[in-house]
């Protein structure tokens, strides 16, 4: 005799919630696909999800909760192919793309102790993580592309942002190989939360 759920076989239910899956999966990649109907490239962050996860468990743990729900993992996945087949794959690395203000390029903070939502100690500009990790992907992905190397006005923003990034990569590098009574602590990101003096560019 099978265990029974609300009137229903416990694998009906199985079936549903994997059903639920695949359908979510399914319109999340036909959504891309429209998308990349008319765009240039796809830019997929080069993240771990299991990392993600374990970062939003200690952070944000209501928000961790319904990211666990999701199947995440199979997403990518699927959106990597489709994007990798059609020839328009961009991975790009999540350095400070969450935390850097699209503003001035300073170093943002956590406003009112939320993990999700950031505001710049330097010009004020608020808003969701989210939001600023678009904004600053597409930036990254322009990195990516060479396009700081142009004379423009495009240019010389994207090669601005590209000279904070380096700045602040630096900051990761030591606070990594810190301990604790050895030097001080540094934001999730991996910098210093102070605005960063950009480095001269790599030949």
């Amino acid at each position: 005799m099978s265990m029974r759920v609300y009137g229903r076989p416990a694998t009906s239910w199985l079936r549903y919630a994997k059903n639920l899956d695949n359908d979510w999966v399914n319109k999340s990649v036909a959504l891309v696909k429209r998308f990349m109907a008319r765009s240039h490239v796809v830019v997929i962050e080069d993240l771990d999800p299991q990392r993600l996860r374990e970062k939003l468990r200690s952070k944000d743990p209501e928000k961790a909760y319904v990211f666990n729900t999701w199947p995440v993992a199979k997403v990518l996945r699927r959106v990597r192919a489709v994007a990798e087949e059609a020839g328009k794959l961009l991975v790009v690395p999540p350095n400070y793309t969450s935390s850097i203000c699209v503003k001035c390029l300073t170093l943002m903070e956590h406003e009112g102790g939320k993990w999700n939502r950031l505001r710049c100690p330097k010009c004020g500009y608020n808003d969701d993580r989210d939001h600023v990790a678009v904004w600053n992907l597409a930036k990254t992905a322009l990195v990516v592309l060479g396009f700081h190397y142009l004379d423009t006005y495009l240019g010389r923003n994207i090669k601005a942002y590209k000279e904070a990034v380096d700045a602040l990569t630096p900051a990761l590098t030591r606070a990594l190989s810190q301990t604790p009574e050895s030097g001080p602590g540094v934001s999730e990101e991996g910098g210093e939360a102070s605005s960063p003096e950009p480095s001269p560019e790599p030949g």
